[in-house]
C-alpha cells in the first residue's frame, strides 16, 4: 500500500538537540517553525518535498494538556515514544477538529487523541489552500518507506501517494520510516535516533 504523508512528529524535550541530530544523520538543514501557544507546543520543520519532519516538544504543560496537539506530543514524551504520530491531509470535520496555529500558519487537525493512544493510526490535517506546504524546498528528499506495528485492524481509507505503508503486528508505534536523499544512500530511521552522537 503506498499513501501521501503529509508529515511525521518526532518529540523531544531538548529541541534544539533533536534539531541539530536531526541535521546531522539526515544532512537535511531545517526550515521553518515556531510556538503554537494555544498548543503549548514548538516546532522546528525539517522539509522533504512533498512531506516533512516535525520535531517538536512541549513549552507549557498547562496549555498542551488542553489541546489535543499539545496531548499528542505530552503522551510520547511521557511514554518516551521517538515518534508521536503522522499526518494525512484531507478534509476534517469541523465538530471534531480543532485548530494549531502559529505565526503566519493555522491549520485545522482532527484524530490526535486517538494518534496519542495508537500512533499506528493517523491524524488528518487540512491546510488552506493558500497557505505554503512547509514540506517545499528545492533540494527534495523522498519519504520512501513509513513501517508502523499495531492490532489486525481494518485498514483505513488513506490518500494514496508516494510513501510505501507497511504495518506489521505488535504494540502500537511508529517503527521506522526510510528517506532517499538526491546524491546519498537512503537511511532508515527508528528509535535509536535519539540515542544517536
Amino acid at each position: 500500500m503506498h499513501v501521501s504523508v503529509d508529515h511525521i512528529v518526532l518529540p523531544h524535550t531538548d529541541l534544539n538537540f533533536a534539531a541539530q541530530l536531526v541535521a546531522n544523520v539526515t544532512g537535511i538543514a531545517p526550515s521553518g517553525g515556531g510556538s503554537h501557544h494555544t498548543a503549548g507546543t514548538r516546532n522546528i520543520i525539517f522539509p522533504l518535498g512533498a512531506s516533512y519532519l516535525e520535531l517538536v516538544t512541549v513549552d507549557d504543560h498547562i496549555v498542551a494538556a488542553g489541546h489535543p496537539f499539545g496531548q499528542l506530543v505530552t503522551a510520547a514524551l511521557d511514554s518516551c515514544r521517538w515518534a508521536a504520530g503522522w499526518a494525512v491531509a484531507g478534509p476534517t470535520d469541523p465538530v471534531r477538529a480543532c485548530t494549531l496555529e502559529r505565526a503566519g500558519v493555522a491549520v485545522s487537525v482532527q484524530g490526535c487523541d486517538e494518534a496519542a493512544a495508537a500512533p499506528d493510526r493517523p491524524f488528518i490535517l487540512e491546510r488552506p489552500s493558500d497557505q505554503p506546504f512547509p514540506g517545499d524546498t528545492e533540494n527534495p528528499t523522498e519519504l520512501t518507506r513509513l513501517v508502523v506495528t499495531g492490532p489486525d485492524v481494518a485498514p483505513l481509507a488513506l490518500p494514496p501517494g508516494p510513501t510505501e505503508l507497511v504495518r506489521r503486528p505488535g504494540p502500537a508505534a511508529i517503527e521506522s520510516f526510510t528517506l532517499a536523499r538526491p546524491g546519498l544512500p537512503p537511511i532508515t530511521l527508528n528509535r535509536d535516533l535519539w540515542s544517536t552522537r
